[in-house]
């Protein structure tokens, strides 16, 4: 059969799983208070990130990133394609060498 889950009502589930949730995070929070005593301005940060809902990124957000990081890439290669700043790069680059 399924899991022991399913003859659970669903809001006592969800109820069930807030608790322990909230009953976790308090754990690691005292856990944290008592490893680091001498280090208080790590505890607020590491509190912070503990509690704290959403940080990262999605999987579409991975994919808009990737998209902006290949427009940016061409970009950059339209630009270092082109006559005038090819010639002004190398002519830095040489007088680099130069010297």
């Amino acid at each position: 059969m399924g899991s022991s889950g399913a003859l659970i009502p669903t809001n006592q589930r969800r109820t069930t799983m807030r608790r322990s949730t909230s009953t976790t995070l308090r754990a690691l929070r005292t856990s944290v208070m008592l490893a680091r005593p001498g280090h208080p301005s790590a505890q607020p940060t590491l509190l912070r990130r503990l509690t704290s809902g959403e940080e990262g990124m999605a999987t579409a957000e991975y994919a808009i990133g990737t998209l902006a990081a290949a427009a940016f890439a061409g970009l950059l290669l339209a630009l270092m394609r082109s006559g005038s700043l090819s010639g002004a790069l190398r002519s830095i680059i040489e007088s680099a060498l130069s010297v």
